[in-house]
């Protein structure tokens, strides 16, 4: 179960990483660091930097599959909050 389980864990990390990073870019994201984190700042993002913001978190929750009825790839999810978006 190792190497199999360790193989999985390794193979969702990087879709989430790849993908995620692709999202954040195409929305106007600053990134930073190896971690998924945009930073959408007046400078960088331009004025609407606000709606980018909320519209690219919709993208990467669409990306990773959690706006489906079906199950997603991966669940993105805060633990209190309990509705699926739109």
């Amino acid at each position: 179960m190792g190497a199999t389980f360790s193989t999985r864990i390794h193979s969702v990390m990087g879709r989430f990483y790849t993908e995620g990073v692709a999202v954040l870019i195409r929305g106007g994201a600053l990134i930073m660091g190896d971690q998924i984190v945009g930073y959408f700042v007046p400078g960088y993002a331009g004025r609407d930097h606000a709606r980018r913001a909320i519209e690219t978190g919709i993208d990467l929750l669409r990306a990773t599959g959690n706006t489906t009825l079906t199950e997603p790839w991966i669940r993105v999810k805060h633990p209190w909050l309990n509705v699926r978006p739109p």
